[in-house]
């Protein structure tokens, strides 16, 4: 009986996931249609940001970039090369409170991603690029504090 319980409850788990991925599927392509971003990168984008293996695969690393500095007064940047195992999972962008803006730049076989936060002047950068048939991670600057004008 109580293997018939799990069993159940996994199953509508697995039922709700497929169908909340397949709203936000729909979601994401108006988004894409609304920011001039291709609907192929956006899927990838959904997924990068949902399935941890997805994204581990989809990082030319090591990675170009910089490391965050929101806890100095300092803009100077320190660069970086980003490694497999020090890799901490990217997660989508939680912009409950409103703090947030995102901003694409979509260039031939390229999306560059800004998030800034303009009350605190900090912006983090992502830049993904479409290699062969698939959209990968090729530079990450984390947040820092930075000179928006």
């Amino acid at each position: 009986m109580q293997k018939i319980i799990i069993t159940t409850a996994a199953l509508l788990l697995i039922i709700t996931a497929c169908r909340r991925s397949s709203d936000q599927t729909t979601v994401s392509t108006d988004a894409a249609q609304e920011q001039g971003l291709s609907p192929d990168f956006m899927n990838f984008y959904m997924r990068f940001h949902t399935d941890s293996l997805y994204q581990m695969a989809h990082i030319t690393f090591p990675v170009e970039g910089y490391v965050p500095n929101i806890g100095l007064d300092s803009t100077e940047l320190q660069s970086t090369q980003w490694q497999q195992e020090d890799w901490i999972m990217h997660r989508p962008l939680d912009n409950s409170a409103g703090n947030f803006r995102q901003e694409y730049q979509q260039l031939n076989n390229m999306v560059i991603e800004y998030i800034i936060n303009d009350d605190e002047r900090m912006a983090m950068e992502r830049r993904f690029s479409k290699l062969g048939n698939e959209w990968y991670l090729i530079y990450y600057m984390g947040m820092n504090r930075v000179s928006i004008e």
